[in-house]
């Protein structure tokens, strides 16, 4: 399912603020933005079989659960590997800020966007002059060759407008482009 480009504008416009708001930086730390948004983090390693057991039907890979006081727990594989559990922490962040109240294709899909783009936005792939080559983007950002197969495809898309022309909330993430290549730098 595609998003339209009014949904995925809004989306993007939600994880600019959100990236301003909570001071990130790149590559992005799904564990200090939890922190930071106040929501509760839990290994599958850590539950027990009665909790095991009470949600084996979903996610196999990770999901969130609310309970009576408004705490937000979001329970991730830890067996998984990293790249595949930073995707699924923030795609539960995607499904608790666009406000998703039930399970849908259209949610599952906005929030595999709202994940993919925080993790690897199009403008700063462009910046670092890694378009096409995914297993950079991989490496740069943190991500599995998939993400970095949609993150490199947006980016190329976003290419046909040109390197003068920014969007309002791209400038947040050009901002932050500065950042990565010093973080490059200073990590090899």
């Amino acid at each position: 399912m595609r998003l339209t480009t009014r949904t995925a504008t809004y989306i993007k416009i939600k994880i600019s603020n959100i990236v301003k708001e909570y001071n990130l930086t790149y590559p992005i730390d799904p564990f200090i933005l939890c922190e930071k948004m106040g929501y509760v983090l839990v290994k599958y390693s850590d539950l027990s079989p009665e909790v095991i057991e009470k949600y084996k039907n979903k996610n196999k890979n990770g999901f969130k659960i609310e309970d009576s006081d408004g705490t937000i727990y979001i329970i991730y594989n830890d067996i998984k590997d990293i790249r595949i559990i930073k995707f699924t922490i923030l795609h539960e962040i995607g499904h608790i800020v666009l406000g998703h109240l039930e399970e849908s294709e259209l949610a599952e899909t906005q929030a595999n966007f709202f994940a993919g783009f925080l993790l690897a936005p199009p403008v700063i792939i462009i910046y670092l002059n890694i378009c096409d080559d995914i297993n950079k983007i991989s490496k740069v950002f943190g991500i599995t060759y998939s993400c970095a197969d949609s993150s490199n495809n947006r980016a190329n898309s976003r290419k046909k407008y040109g390197p003068d022309y920014l969007e309002d909330y791209e400038q947040i993430f050009m901002d932050l482009a500065k950042g990565v290549i010093i973080w490059l730098y200073l990590k090899h």
